[in-house]
């Protein structure tokens, strides 16, 4: 610092200024949206979090999130992409809030939280096989084959009920409805009992919660056979009555 008079006299003045610089906080540049998805997503991307955040001072930032459930299985990888994979049927109906965090070097923070939502699908019935045949079986007689309901929905698939056309592929009365969660099945068995020699071409209708198909149908085939004619068999092969008086009888059995 120099200072002078009216006559030209000066006088000078030398210091050190030194600024002392302050780590300031990362900052959130913009917000992760909250994201809706349908159940069974496969590998889904929700940000590039050098995108989110940044840092005044230029230090490399560090990122974790807190509350996402495991299934999800939600990762941060190397290129700082916030991504999940959620495991099969996996569902947030009613959403999950996420908070996002960076660290900077002198571990100060700032966070961004988004709420993620997976839609459970509605439960889907499948049916295998769908068409029996039972070929031919004598009347009297039964044959049976099993058929597998399962579950490829997201919710659990109720069975009201079952019936059979055709009462020889069986008397369908449930006491109360089958409940099958997602991804699971049940193995029921269809019996044929044929009543009358004749083709039969029934179905099996199964009632159901799957809006799709309430009531999905089973082709039941079969044919009814008369039976045999029954063995006819003689003992004894011969009969020796001996001698008989003329006009008398004698009786074998």
């Amino acid at each position: 610092i120099i200072a002078s008079d009216d006559e030209g006299l000066t006088s000078e003045e030398t210091f050190i200024l030194v600024i002392t610089p302050v780590n300031d906080a990362p900052i959130v540049e913009r917000e992760i949206e909250d994201r809706v998805v349908d159940q069974n997503p496969g590998m889904t991307i929700i940000a590039d979090l050098d995108d989110i955040f940044s840092d005044i001072d230029g230090d490399e930032l560090r990122f974790d999130f807190i509350n996402a459930p495991d299934e999800l299985n939600m990762r941060i990888g190397d290129d700082n992409i916030l991504s999940f994979n959620p495991d099969e049927n996996f569902a947030i109906p009613d959403g999950v809030v996420i908070t996002v965090v960076t660290i900077d070097q002198g571990d100060l923070t700032a966070e961004d939280e988004f709420t993620l939502t997976i839609i459970p699908r509605p439960a889907l019935i499948e049916v295998l096989p769908e068409e029996l045949d039972f070929g031919e079986v004598i009347v009297g007689a039964e044959r049976e084959i099993d058929i597998e309901i399962s579950n490829v929905g997201g919710e659990v698939l109720e069975i009201m009920g079952i019936i059979a056309s055709n009462e020889v592929f069986g008397d369908w009365e449930l006491d109360r409805p089958i409940f099958i969660d997602p991804g699971e099945g049940i193995r029921i068995s269809v019996v044929f009992q044929p009543d009358q020699v004749m083709e039969y071409e029934e179905v099996l209708t199964i009632f159901s919660n799957d809006e799709e198909n309430p009531e999905f149908e089973v082709l039941l085939i079969g044919v009814g056979l008369a039976p045999p004619p029954p063995d006819i068999i003689v003992e004894p092969m011969a009969f020796d009555f001996g001698e008989v008086i003329e006009g008398a009888e004698r009786t074998m059995e």
